[in-house]
């Protein structure tokens, strides 16, 4: 591992990875032109490698490389199919709902790594499941996501809430997480949570070695040590690339499918042991560089987003098509529904906005969407007329739009009686936003929006990370942030507003006593019409009271290479493990490229 990971992993921003100088990686891949390589991009670097110690995209897509959890998702299934992963089958649920018994696999090794004795990875344990579990309720620990898993398990929290001022015992037994034998668990929840399975497919539920985590103590972070399809080689910070190698010992194969969409991949597939590409290089830079888009066309990326920045827009034809000549050179395109909401997050306990609902209301009716989303996104995004995208229509559409109409005058209106009559006496809302030219656009069309009402808005750009850290501390009046749903259900979202989650999820700092019961009510049902109804009433107060200015609703776009086989993102899982590498028809389209570059 690169000794600039040691100095670096953790406390870099996006201001390191603006300096890409000359591309000095430009063709670093084809050194070994033997080997099967997938060059892919993250637009961030990973704050950590430790899967306790991330709650963002951009980290959970580096640790999801490394680890695995007990259950995770079948990508090419729809609607969104749980399969088992470091289990051998799904677990074995009580009638109640209140109890869990997984088997586990019992040939799943942890990385070769000098934590083990000789070097040698051993065999998972269920006892390495219980241990990962209770690292997410250490206060010993910077645990960033422990409101997924906290009050599920039975004495799991009392068993951490002991160790405030001294060391954890992790020895020490809890009710709910019982060992029955070397590869069975059996996990007893608190209460019925329809999403438990949901929660234990997410990357903060990945399974760690106890020796790693001691042997590396503070810096485990950087020295990840799983059991998943890729091993950490090199972190090389100065070239902006995070380097993995095949897992030689992995056992997974590629899932069975029955979507009739993949029945030709299935034929060719099914049963193939995984990863299928020998290595996998994750280039660390920002969608809105230049470059982001010249290496792709070059064949140096296999696959990229498309984001609202316009060189990728060009590549898209009306009609939701490649462009003419985008299609000539062997790119292909994947397109799945959004699961992402960007939205302005108000801090709802800030002394401006914490008793004046109408400013809230009149900053929402006062920002215009379709004009926003035509100008930014082409087809890639629709106006978000709620936070959450799986709102019912008909009665209850009309109310979750009812402040997220573009009308300036009734937002004038709104703005007097909130005490501010053409913004006269409004102190100035600083708006802070990603450093990026795009996200500053966006900054200055809501600027203008609000300016057209006596708003005055000042616009700070912050690095990701800082913007994130913001959003949590609560300092800030107002970001730009985006959520892309953690697990397929509607609850999720409402995390977002659920008081008692201030900080991490709930970054509005919303504290509502109505929306709290309701959510607490909703939380223990499982999907029916009780909690259909109780997901309206939770809808109809976030539409009312406007803790945050919802945005867009983004569609997801990739392009990827005509040599890449498998290609399919799914919004909840890492896909990557399934792509494979046709080496003979890379070699004709990159030739392609060159000829057509003379």
């Amino acid at each position: 591992m690169s000794k600039k990971l040691l100095q670096t992993l953790g406390l870099i921003g996006l201001g390191s990875v603006l300096g890409l100088g000359a591309w000095r990686w430009h063709g670093a891949h084809q050194q070994q032109t033997e080997e099967k390589v997938l060059s892919i991009v993250n637009w961030e670097h990973p704050k950590s490698l430790d899967p306790i110690a991330v709650n963002d995209v951009y980290s959970t897509k580096e640790v999801a490389r490394v680890y695995e959890g007990l259950v995770t998702y079948n990508p090419y299934e729809e609607p969104t199919e749980l399969i088992p992963n470091l289990a051998t089958k799904l677990p074995t649920v009580s009638a109640d709902g209140l109890v869990y018994t997984f088997e586990l696999r019992d040939n799943v090794r942890f990385h070769d790594d000098a934590c083990f004795a000789g070097g040698k990875g051993r065999l998972l344990l269920a006892s390495d499941v219980v241990y990962s579990l209770k690292r997410l309720v250490d206060p010993q620990l910077t645990v960033l996501g422990n409101e997924f898993i906290r009050a599920k398990i039975k004495g799991l929290d009392a068993w951490g809430e002991q160790y405030v001022d001294t060391p954890a015992d992790y020895d020490a037994s809890v009710e709910g997480l019982e060992v029955l034998d070397g590869h069975t668990l059996r996990i007893t929840l608190n209460q019925c949570d329809p999403q438990f399975l949901q929660v234990l497919a997410m990357p903060i539920c990945s399974v760690v070695p106890r020796e790693a985590v001691e042997h590396y103590g503070k810096d485990f972070a950087n020295h990840p040590v799983g059991t998943g399809p890729f091993v950490l080689e090199e972190y090389d910070v100065e070239n902006d690339r995070i380097i993995y190698r095949k897992n030689e010992a992995y056992t997974r194969t590629f899932p069975s499918i029955k979507n009739p969409a993949y029945q030709e991949l299935a034929a060719a597939y099914t049963g193939k042991k995984l990863p299928l590409v020998d290595r996998l290089i994750s280039y660390i830079f920002p969608s809105s560089s230049e470059a982001y888009w010249e290496q792709f066309e070059l064949g140096e990326l296999d696959a990229i987003k498309v984001t609202g920045a316009p060189q990728l827009l060009a590549a898209l034809a009306p009609a939701q098509q490649l462009a003419p000549e985008v299609r000539a050179a062997g790119v292909q395109q994947f397109r799945s529904s959004g699961n992402t909401v960007y939205r302005f997050v108000i801090n709802n306990q800030h002394p401006l906005f914490k008793e004046n609902k109408k400013l809230r209301q009149a900053m929402s009716l006062a920002f215009d969407r379709k004009t926003f989303c035509e100008r930014f996104f082409k087809d890639l995004a629709v106006p978000a007329h709620a936070l959450i995208p799986l709102c019912c229509a008909g009665e209850l559409g009309e109310l979750v739009g009812k402040y997220t109409q573009y009308k300036p005058a009734q937002a004038a209106q709104l703005l007097a009686e909130a005490g501010y009559p053409g913004g006269k006496g409004l102190p100035f809302i600083t708006l802070h936003v990603p450093d990026t030219p795009e996200h500053r656009a966006y900054g200055e069309f809501f600027k203008q929006n609000m300016a057209d009402i006596g708003l005055i808005i000042n616009i700070e750009v912050l690095p990701f990370q800082e913007l994130t850290r913001l959003g949590t501390s609560g300092e800030g009046m107002l970001h730009w942030m985006g959520w892309a749903a953690d697990y397929p259900d509607a609850k999720n979202f409402f995390d977002l507003l659920y008081g008692p989650y201030s900080g991490f999820l709930n970054e509005s700092h919303y504290n509502n006593v109505e929306f709290n019961s309701l959510y607490e009510t909703a939380a223990v049902l499982k999907d029916g019409p009780e909690r259909t109804a109780l997901y309206d009433k939770l809808c109809k107060n976030v539409a009312e009271e406007v803790p945050e200015i919802p945005v867009v609703l983004k569609q997801n776009v990739y392009l990827y290479q005509g040599w890449i086989k498998n290609f399919v993102k799914h919004p909840f899982g890492f896909t990557e493990v399934y792509y494979d590498v046709d080496p003979a028809r890379k070699k004709t389209l990159l030739g392609k490229k060159k000829a057509q570059k003379k």
